[in-house]
């Protein structure tokens, strides 16, 4: 029986990349994040194992800052074939519920954003460019969509291959209008 190879961009290489930064953080006593494993259930039908996935109120990686006080990390990680990150669409990018739940923790005191890779390139988006770009029109239609252009840099190079809590620093620590 010959396999067949998923071929899709399911975003898992960058999980794991950012599970390594996560590690590095912790080394470096700066945070402590762990990748958030979505909740299912397993049940047996037919004879067969089924899996069956849960509806999910965390992003990818939750974590605390431990230079900050101890302050939440909420971190979503996107990666795209396209320079395009969609919101709240089907089939790709940040889906209605993820930006509801980010909002939420965002609300709660959280640090929050989404940690976007387009040909092993990152940037950071954070919820305050997400909620503008979904109230700006083109058009008379509202926009759906982040281009790469639009999303900020994430510092690459030094200690950590891919530094988003510089992201988050700038976006919660010195401004902090922005809770």
């Amino acid at each position: 029986m010959v396999r067949r190879r998923n071929y899709t961009n399911t975003g898992k290489g960058l999980e794991n990349r950012l599970a390594q930064v996560a590690t590095q953080y912790q080394t470096q006593g700066k945070a402590l994040i762990k990748k958030c494993d979505p909740p299912s259930r397993s049940y047996l039908h037919n004879g067969q194992v089924q899996h069956q996935l849960l509806k999910n109120p965390y992003p990818d990686f939750i974590g605390v800052w431990t230079t900050q006080g101890g302050r939440g990390i909420f971190i979503e990680a996107k990666s795209t074939k396209v320079p395009r990150l969609n919101l709240c669409q089907k089939g790709g990018g940040v889906s209605q519920d993820q930006l509801g739940h980010l909002n939420a923790w965002h609300e709660a005191g959280g640090c929050v954003g989404v940690v976007w890779e387009h040909e092993l390139q990152w940037k950071f988006v954070s919820l305050k460019a997400m909620l503008k770009v979904l109230g700006e029109k083109r058009g008379k239609q509202p926009r759906k969509s982040i281009r790469w252009d639009e999303a900020k840099p994430i510092p690459q190079g030094g200690m950590v291959m891919i530094d988003f809590l510089w992201n988050l620093g700038q976006e919660y620590l010195l401004h902090p209008s922005s809770k």
